[in-house]
């Protein structure tokens, strides 16, 4: 497994389709925002079934509509996976 650069990283999530996440502090992170408190929370629950069944644990900071998820201090293609199911499992109408 190939772990990248901070200079290689933009460019990495780039090709993988992942253009809301970003590399700030040595985390990969993007923030989802909700329509509200119970809609956050379920995304909550959502990503931490998902690290859970990945044997992944990500960062997460939580406040009314609004999830920050902090992925991984490097990048591999294990952190872009894990990326991009939390992308494909979150993206409906009450996130954006």
């Amino acid at each position: 497994m190939r772990t990248y650069t901070d200079h290689e990283i933009p460019e990495r999530l780039t090709a993988h389709g992942l253009t809301e996440w970003y590399l700030e502090d040595g985390w990969i992170r993007r923030k989802y925002n909700t329509d509200g408190w119970p809609q956050t929370l379920m995304a909550v629950n959502a990503v931490g079934y998902l690290c859970e069944a990945a044997w992944h644990h990500a960062d997460l900071a939580v406040t009314w509509g609004k999830l920050w998820v902090h992925s991984c201090t490097t990048m591999t293609n294990h952190g872009s996976s894990s990326a991009n199911l939390y992308n494909t499992s979150l993206n409906n109408r009450s996130l954006r």
